[in-house]
C-alpha cells in the first residue's frame, strides 16, 4: 500500500464492514539486523561454552540488553489506522482486558501469595499464552509490517478475505 494511503472500510480479519478503526504502530527492521541481533547473544554464550571461557557467559545478557536498545533505533515506524468490524473490536477488547488481568496476576501471585502461589503462577502463565495465541489466530494482533520504503509499506497478516479483496498491486 502507499503509506500516505489507507486500507479500506473492511475489517482486516474476516472483510466485513469496519464498524471502527483502530489506531496502531507497527513496526519493522532490515531482516539482516533481526536475525544477527538475535542469534548474536546465543554465539557469544555458544563460544564461551565450547571454548571453556565463563567470563563471555556473563556477557549474554548486557549484550542482549545492549542490542534490545539498538533495535529500538533501528527499526521503523508505520502508524495506520487499522478497521475492524463489531465482532473482531469486541473480541478484541475483550481478549485485551483478561490479558491485562492475568498479567496483574502473575505480578500479584507471588507477592501476595509467596510459594504457595506457584501452581496459580503457572496456570495465570500458561492462560496468558494462550490469550496471546488467540489474539494471533483471531485477526486482531495479525497484522504485521513486512517492508517499509520511503513509498510504500508491505503489510501481512491480514485475513484471507480482506487480502483477496484488495486491488493488486502493481509494483
Amino acid at each position: 500500500m502507499q503509506r500516505s494511503g489507507s486500507l479500506p472500510a473492511q475489517c482486516i480479519a474476516c472483510n466485513q464492514p469496519a464498524a471502527s478503526h483502530v489506531r496502531r504502530k507497527l513496526y519493522c527492521a532490515p531482516a539482516a539486523w533481526r536475525y544477527g541481533a538475535l542469534s548474536a547473544p546465543f554465539v557469544l554464550l555458544a563460544v564461551s561454552i565450547g571454548f571453556n571461557l565463563p567470563t563471555l557467559a556473563v556477557l549474554f545478557l548486557p549484550f542482549a540488553l545492549l542490542l534490545a536498545v539498538v533495535h529500538v533505533f533501528v527499526r521503523r515506524k508505520f502508524e495506520l489506522q487499522i478497521p475492524l468490524c463489531a465482532r473482531h473490536r469486541r473480541a478484541g477488547d475483550i481478549l485485551t482486558a483478561v490479558s491485562i488481568a492475568l498479567m496483574a496476576s502473575v505480578i500479584l501471585v507471588p507477592l501476595v501469595l509467596g510459594t504457595a502461589g506457584v501452581t496459580l503462577l503457572w496456570i495465570a502463565i500458561v492462560a496468558l499464552l494462550a490469550v496471546g495465541v488467540a489474539q494471533r489466530l483471531l485477526g486482531i494482533q495479525a497484522l504485521t509490517l513486512r517492508k517499509l520504503t520511503q513509498e510504500h509499506a508491505s503489510l501481512g497478516g491480514a485475513g484471507d478475505a480482506f487480502r483477496q479483496a484488495l486491488p493488486e498491486f502493481p509494483g
